[in-house]
């Protein structure tokens, strides 16, 4: 059990079998009124120490698994940052492209406008 509920993927762990299979083969020698204290006791102990060690394996892949998630979304997040980061841009080049455009357009009509000027000023310089 688990947290209150059956959980098969206990029995896939080899050291719960063994623990399982300590227990079944457990016989407990009787004194005078009943079973030998001290040997239920030091049984108890070994098992809590069986159970301890199986847990604290167990605890750095809970970590893990913790981790695993936290940096799924880490990515996740990151993924929608980088694709709004990734539409700015090409929203950005789009502007630039145009304003590019533009600003050579208006380069090329001052360079006909000064060419003009200078025509005219040579032509009154020979006259």
């Amino acid at each position: 059990m688990l947290n209150g509920e059956l959980n098969p993927q206990l029995g896939r762990i080899p050291e719960v079998r063994e623990i399982d299979a300590h227990l079944r083969d457990k016989a407990f020698r009787r004194r005078l009124f009943g079973c030998d204290f001290d040997e239920v006791q030091d049984c108890l102990a070994e098992i809590t120490k069986r159970y301890k060690a199986i847990i604290a394996s167990l605890v750095p892949l809970q970590g893990q698994e913790w981790q695993m998630q936290e940096l799924q979304e880490r990515i996740a997040q990151m993924s929608q940052e980088s694709a709004a980061l990734n539409s700015g841009f090409h929203a950005w080049a789009r502007w630039y492209e145009q304003a590019n455009a533009a600003l050579q357009a208006e380069n090329d009509q001052l360079r006909q406008e000064v060419m003009g000027l200078w025509e005219t000023v040579a032509q009154k310089k020979l006259f």
